[in-house]
């Protein structure tokens, strides 16, 4: 069976890396996540319905990578203002408010306040609620199988797209430049 990406110090045996979960229980005015590679983002459990504040009031997320582990969403962020630029993120979104500039949600994306929220030079699969794209790419049933040289965690070519991705996130970015992490 596949152990996942495994990584050990010389002489000892590898072991599994595990999925790193961030999950926000307090409220934090700000938290930037800044040129990682880091598993799903999550406020506690409760944290739209209960007199305490189990969130972020505002998540950056730059030049990074979020991957899925198994069929949890790889950010559940309903109650902070969200901005997502030059990411790829693998997964399914579920967003209060958000600013998604240049970015790859290979996933469903469901943001609350689609009216009060933007999606710019980006590229989304369809399927659920999506702010009114401004020079995005929407593909049905997401990127087509092939698009990135690796999706594993721990190899060189995590989320690097390759000639299989459509031009139009190869070339749709701000500037005619790739979406996505390595924008």
């Amino acid at each position: 069976s596949d152990l996942g990406t495994q990584a050990a110090l010389p002489g000892d045996m590898p072991v599994p890396i595990p999925h790193l979960r961030l999950v926000i229980d307090g409220l934090v005015e700000d938290l930037a996540i800044d040129r990682c590679i880091l598993g799903s983002v999550h406020e506690a459990a409760g944290a739209g319905s209960s007199s305490m504040a189990c969130t972020a009031a505002r998540i950056a997320i730059t030049d990074s990578i979020l991957l899925p582990h198994g069929a949890d969403p790889v950010l559940s962020l309903e109650s902070a203002e969200l901005t997502i630029e030059r990411s790829t993120i693998l997964g399914d979104c579920f967003l209060g408010r958000a600013e998604i500039g240049n970015s790859i949600i290979d996933g469903m994306l469901e943001v609350q306040d689609a009216q009060g929220s933007c999606l710019r030079f980006s590229a989304v699969r369809t399927g659920g609620r999506i702010p009114s794209p401004y020079e995005s790419v929407i593909l049905p049933g997401g990127l087509p199988p092939g698009s990135f040289e690796s999706v594993r965690f721990g190899d060189a070519g995590l989320c690097a797209i390759t000639p299989a991705c459509p031009v139009e996130v190869a070339t749709g970015g701000e500037n005619r430049t790739e979406m996505g992490a390595f924008n």
